[in-house]
């Protein structure tokens, strides 16, 4: 398949997909935690995240976390989803004692797009 159609230009190619769903996120850095949830930057390792993905584990560990995102956010604008190898600050909706640290990588499941 052509990476350029003559007619239509560059094509626009999706991220490959998790077959299960699955997305994986390095956390960069954890913020103080806001009324909305617990802002972090990440860096997108696998699958493509979705605002309501359900994050469940942290990966070093095997410890089970409860964190759903609710807002990605990149370049000052509110994205649906990011893809992998791609960073932005994230908002997290969970329990205040999640053990989210700089470092860590978080497990979960890509939310259905809308």
């Amino acid at each position: 398949m052509s990476a350029h159609s003559p007619r239509t230009g560059p094509a626009q190619l999706d991220a490959p997909a998790e077959p299960d769903g699955a997305v994986e996120l390095e956390v960069h850095e954890v913020r103080p935690r806001e009324p909305a949830g617990l802002p972090v930057v990440v860096r997108c390792i696998s699958g493509r995240l979705r605002v309501g993905s359900p994050l469940h584990e942290i990966r070093e560990t095997a410890e089970p976390v409860d964190l759903v995102v609710t807002r990605i956010r990149r370049y000052d604008r509110d994205l649906p989803y990011l893809d992998p190898a791609a960073t932005a600050l994230l908002t997290l909706a969970g329990p205040p004692d999640a053990r989210v640290r700089s470092g860590t990588h978080l497990r979960g499941r890509s939310a259905p797009s809308a």
